[in-house]
């Protein structure tokens, strides 16, 4: 939508906010053209509107944590997902989400464990194996992270991020040769995909 356009949209679901001060639906689209406009105080005080009036809005909340995710204000978002948490602990995407901002602050053990209640909950989650497998690598535990990434390819053999994720592992391993037959893995199952030949092509030129 053009900026005026967003501005006039605006203007008129401030007038139904008027009319009807405890309307939700008028203060969901507000807060959303807020975010598109990049008004994140006016986003979130509209979805802090919207919880007041019904506390247990799960819309609401979470799109209050990714609001908050946006200005990097990691602590707030946590803080809501562990609340979500209290209410509803088998909730895996609660747990995933709640992982993601853990490891933006640096929280990494919590964030492990966080994936892990994931894997408990729902097995074929793959998200949270290749989460689990970035987070190994950013620790520094190229074996542990091979694990994970292993079982989401056990899962879902036909998922080509998977077998980059591990090619490109084993050859900061120095595993030239695994790193190869993943790579080669990934092409048999599309030969098409060119960024598959190059990083394949990279590994035999260094």
């Amino acid at each position: 939508l053009l900026k005026n356009e967003l501005e006039k949209a605006a203007a008129h679901l401030e007038q139904a906010k008027e009319s009807d001060p405890e309307g939700i639906k008028p203060r969901v689209l507000l807060a959303l053209i807020y975010t598109t406009q990049r008004k994140f105080d006016k986003a979130t005080a509209e979805y802090q509107e919207i919880v007041t009036v019904n506390p247990g809005s799960l819309e609401a909340l979470t799109s209050l944590a990714d609001l908050y995710v946006l200005q990097e204000n990691m602590e707030e978002a946590a803080g809501i997902y562990e609340k979500l948490l209290e209410k509803d602990k088998d909730a895996p995407f609660l747990h995933f989400n709640l992982a993601l901002i853990y490891s933006k602050l640096e929280k990494l053990d919590l964030a492990a464990k966080e994936l892990e209640t994931v894997i408990e909950l729902k097995p074929d989650y793959i998200e949270a194996y290749l989460a689990l497998g970035i987070l190994y690598e950013y620790k520094k535990d190229p074996d542990q992270a091979i694990q994970y990434y292993s079982t989401a390819l056990e899962k879902e053999p036909l998922n080509k991020k998977i077998y980059r994720y591990l090619g490109n592992i084993y050859y900061q391993k120095k595993d030239v040769e695994e790193a190869v037959n993943q790579y080669k893995a990934l092409l048999r199952l599309d030969p098409r995909d060119i960024e598959g030949y190059i990083e394949l092509a990279y590994i035999y030129l260094s």
